[in-house]
């Protein structure tokens, strides 16, 4: 190897290390999710992978959460009304992409794995909202779709 090749893999080198754990260091392990209920003041549970991981005494309110690919169930309770129940579900961060993609052209894939065992490159949506149902509160019919046409 020339000089000229280990200089241009040092240079290569001292710019793709920084790009190792991207969305790590731009969206971080952690994220804050805010529930909103309509009334207000339901206290709220979040559940993942069978896993209490938050809990908000009082809506509106949120919970700081560890990230994951694994979706989040959050149930809310008050008096007199039905259990409200969302789905957060885990999605990608903006970050990570970028990070994939450079990652995946310059060393093959090796460096994002990083990203994947922190949870940084999952997302949540930061806000849900959920409407309680009055119990004993007459709920609209579910409606059904007609089926499509076979031909």
């Amino acid at each position: 190897m020339t000089h000229k090749h280990a200089a241009a893999i040092a240079t290569l080198l001292l710019a793709v290390v920084p790009l190792a754990g991207c969305a790590t260091a731009i969206e971080g392990t952690t994220q804050d999710i805010a529930v909103v209920t309509t009334p207000a003041g339901a206290a709220c549970v979040l559940v993942r992978d069978g896993q209490q991981i938050g809990v908000i005494a009082a809506t509106p309110g949120s919970s700081r959460i560890e990230k994951s690919k694994y979706d989040i169930t959050i149930t809310c309770k008050k008096d007199g009304f039905e259990d409200g129940v969302v789905v957060d579900e885990s999605g990608t961060a903006a970050a990570s992409v970028g990070s994939f993609v450079a990652d995946t052209v310059i060393t093959g894939g090796l460096l994002g794995t990083a990203d994947s065992i922190s949870g940084a490159d999952n997302k949540y949506d930061s806000t849900m909202t959920i409407t309680l149902v009055a119990k004993g509160a007459v709920r609209p019919p579910m409606t059904t779709l007609p089926a499509p046409p076979v031909h």
